[in-house]
């Protein structure tokens, strides 16, 4: 029964990561993230991702979130 529990546990934490790789990581991940790990409220979550993807197509300045090097 622990090692079922534990197991159970170790899958959960890969599924849900406590933190993200920023290279391969998706807005709905970051969603995800940030409903169950910072417990932000459903409404701030899709303004922040609304912004995000705006400037993420912004025509002059896009912003590449998976590779924020400056160069």
């Amino acid at each position: 029964m622990v090692e079922q529990a534990y197991d159970l546990k170790k899958q959960f934490q890969l599924e849900n990561p406590i933190k993200l790789d920023p290279k391969t990581a998706t807005f709905e991940q970051v969603g995800f993230h940030a409903e169950r790990w910072q417990r932000l409220n459903q409404s701030i979550i899709e303004h922040r991702l609304r912004c995000a993807r705006r400037m993420q197509k912004h025509p002059i300045f896009s912003i590449d979130f998976n590779d924020l090097s400056c160069d």
